[in-house]
């Protein structure tokens, strides 16, 4: 079946009937002026693109123009700051020293009190079961008491006859 469908399309293809672009797809397509509206939309990107790059270098030129503080108030203002900073950091970290200090504290009170609670839990549980362990022992003697018949503890002795 494969090679009557082939022969059908050569058939066709050599009688011209197939659709043009079948053919051949690049055969049929050309730019009506020779590629000229090609080279000028390349043009134009090309031109845009490097506007656009000698916009970035103005800016970017414009940024590092700006006037920089002197050299000698920029060390005295960065003393300053590390003064400052040295000081509020000697103080965040003993308050902060302080409040983990608390929270460990609690923390280990917390689970102190939790272990607590949990022998305290333990040893109600271990009563309990106790408890019931017992109640079963007593119920099962009994359950074997008036289950199993009473036997007399002699022989009844025979009757004499007169």
């Amino acid at each position: 079946m494969e090679n009557e469908n082939m022969l059908f399309v050569n058939i066709l293809y050599k009688a011209r009937k197939l659709a043009p672009l079948m053919q051949s797809p690049l055969m049929y397509y050309k730019f009506s002026s020779g590629g000229k509206e090609m080279k000028k939309l390349f043009s134009m990107f090309v031109a845009v693109a490097f506007a656009l790059s000698m916009v970035g270098f103005t800016f970017a030129a414009d940024n590092a123009a700006k006037p920089a503080a002197p050299a000698a108030e920029k060390k005295e203002a960065d003393k300053k700051a590390g003064a400052e900073k040295k000081e509020t950091d000697t103080k965040a970290g003993a308050e902060k020293k302080e409040t983990d200090k608390k929270a460990a504290a609690e923390k280990k009170e917390a689970q102190k009190k939790a272990k607590a609670e949990k022998k305290e839990a333990q040893k109600k549980a271990a009563a309990e079961k106790k408890e019931a362990d017992k109640k079963a022992a007593a119920e099962k003697k009994e359950a074997d008491k008036k289950a199993a018949p009473v036997a007399p503890t002699t022989p009844a002795a025979p009757a004499e006859k007169k």
